[in-house]
C-alpha cells in the first residue's frame, strides 16, 4: 500500500541488502568503519554470519576457508545469495575479490577480480555477474575509516565480469556500451527475460 514500515535492527550502520530464497534478510554491517560484518535477520533475530569487530583479528579469506565469525573482511560493497546453498557472496572491493561464506561457517575467497568490485548479482546461468569500476579510487584512512580517495594513475576503466563460482575462473564480459568505455560501474540487477541493468557513476578526474 505504499508504507514504509521501519524495522528495528539495534546498532547497526547497515548499507547493502538482499533477500534469500529462504526469506531471510542479509545485509553489510559497520559502514565507514574498519571493521565489516555480515548480518541477517532470521525469525525476528538479527545474528552475525561473518566478520569481527576485533581489531586484533587476523584471518584474512583467501582460498583457504578461514572461520567466518573471525574473518577480517576488506570493505565488501555489496553481496547476493547463492540459490544453490545459500552461501553469501561478497565483493570486498578494498582487497579485490569475490569471497563466499558458507553455510557451514566458513569464508573463502572464490575469485580475485582484480581493480575495484564494487556490485554483484547471480544470473540465469548461475555465475555471479559483478560490475568492476577498475580501481577507480586509492583508499584514503581518516583516523580507521576508510573514505575513497584519489583517482590513481593506474586506472584505465571499468568492465562488467562473469565468474564461475565452482571453478573461480573469471571472464571479462563487457568493457563498453555501444561505442562508449565503461568508466565505474556500480551495481547490476537482472530483469526477469535474463538481462541486466546496471549503473555507472563515472569518474571525475579534475
Amino acid at each position: 500500500d505504499g508504507t514504509l514500515t521501519p524495522l528495528a535492527l539495534g546498532d547497526v550502520e547497515p548499507w547493502a541488502v538482499a533477500l534469500a530464497p529462504d526469506g531471510d534478510l542479509y545485509w553489510l554491517d559497520g559502514f565507514g568503519s574498519s571493521r565489516y560484518q555480515v548480518k541477517r535477520l532470521h525469525d525476528g533475530a538479527v545474528e552475525t554470519v561473518a566478520g569481527t569487530t576485533d581489531p586484533n583479528a587476523d584471518f584474512v579469506p583467501s582460498a583457504t576457508p578461514v572461520p567466518a565469525l573471525q574473518a577480517s573482511l576488506a570493505s565488501p560493497l555489496d553481496l547476493a545469495i547463492s540459490p544453490v546453498d545459500g552461501s553469501v557472496l561478497l565483493v570486498e572491493i578494498e582487497r579485490g575479490t569475490l569471497s563466499r561464506v558458507s553455510p557451514g561457517g566458513t569464508v573463502d575467497v572464490v575469485a580475485d577480480c582484480g581493480g575495484g568490485p564494487n556490485g554483484a548479482a547471480i544470473g540465469p546461468d548461475g555465475a555471479v555477474w559483478i560490475t568492476n569500476n577498475g580501481g577507480c579510487f586509492e583508499f584514503v584512512d581518516l583516523g580507521g575509516m576508510l573514505v575513497p580517495g584519489p583517482v590513481p594513475p593506474s586506472w584505465s576503466g571499468g568492465c562488467i565480469q562473469k565468474v564461475d563460482p565452482a571453478s573461480g575462473s573469471v571472464q571479462t564480459v563487457y568493457t563498453e556500451c555501444d561505442g562508449r568505455p565503461l568508466r565505474a560501474p556500480n551495481d547490476l540487477v537482472f530483469d526477469r527475460h535474463g538481462g541486466f541493468w546496471f549503473t555507472d557513476h563515472g569518474v571525475r578526474l579534475e
